[in-house]
């Protein structure tokens, strides 16, 4: 009976060996002046104290700093200014992963939602140049004026759940089941391209990493070593 009990004490102890998980939330309401925290990848970025804008000739993007994981949330306003507002387009980008540097709008793999004042495409680009369509909404017209953009990830192969909200109304719900599913995790980014006029700029970031880790618990491993002990020293004691 006593051999039971360590035995059910040492495997109690190895149950609470790893912590669930952790969370990670970002939020720049971009009112600093300054792009810290964030990476310039392409293009030229700035912030004049009260919104996030960008400044090139084709395309941009910008990396969130530490916001490598899988399960991944990013909420952004974007305005969708200039005259041919069928040209202006916004890009969420998640699990977003360096390709090298270039122009090109799908040059960085991982998903993207393409957003047009009528319109929202999910993209999976699956190497440079090489993309995939997922799903595509038409959503009501809206331009000249701010909208509450956001995108979501999680799950991994083909249980890959994308979703995308737009001014608090869910969507796209779909799932990636192309055999190209981005595992390995990327960053959160943000892009715009000023090709034709299609200049978009973005206010208020919140996004947020949840990432499964094992984190040994100290006070579950010292249980278990005295366990294991206890036990070493009746299992001595019985072949006596």
């Amino acid at each position: 009976m006593n051999r039971i009990m360590l035995w059910m004490v040492a495997g109690f102890a190895i149950i609470n060996f790893t912590s669930d998980s952790y969370g990670i939330t970002f939020s720049d309401n971009f009112n600093d002046g300054n792009l810290g925290g964030w990476t310039e990848k392409q293009g030229d970025w700035s912030n004049p104290g009260t919104y996030m804008e960008s400044s090139f000739d084709n395309y941009g993007i910008i990396w969130k700093d530490d916001s490598f994981g899988y399960s991944q949330f990013l909420q952004i306003d974007a305005y969708f200014d200039g005259a041919s507002t069928s040209t202006k387009v916004a890009h969420l980008r998640l699990r977003n992963g360096d390709a090298g540097s270039g122009s090109n709008p799908y040059f960085d793999h991982g998903y993207y939602a393409l957003v047009k004042y009528d319109s929202v495409t999910i993209y999976n680009a699956v190497q440079p140049n090489v993309q995939q369509q997922i799903a595509t909404v038409n959503i009501a017209a809206l331009f000249e004026s701010w909208r509450t953009l956001a995108f979501a990830v999680q799950g991994f192969g083909d249980q890959t759940n994308l979703q995308f909200w737009v001014d608090g109304q869910l969507v796209i719900d779909a799932f990636d089941t192309s055999g190209y599913q981005h595992d390995d995790g990327g960053y959160i980014a943000l892009g715009s391209s000023n090709h034709l006029n299609r200049k978009i700029d973005y206010d208020n970031f919140v996004g947020s990493v949840d990432e499964p880790v094992s984190v040994p618990e100290p006070a579950s491993i010292i249980t278990l070593i005295s366990a294991l002990m206890v036990l070493f020293g009746l299992h001595k004691r019985i072949n006596l």
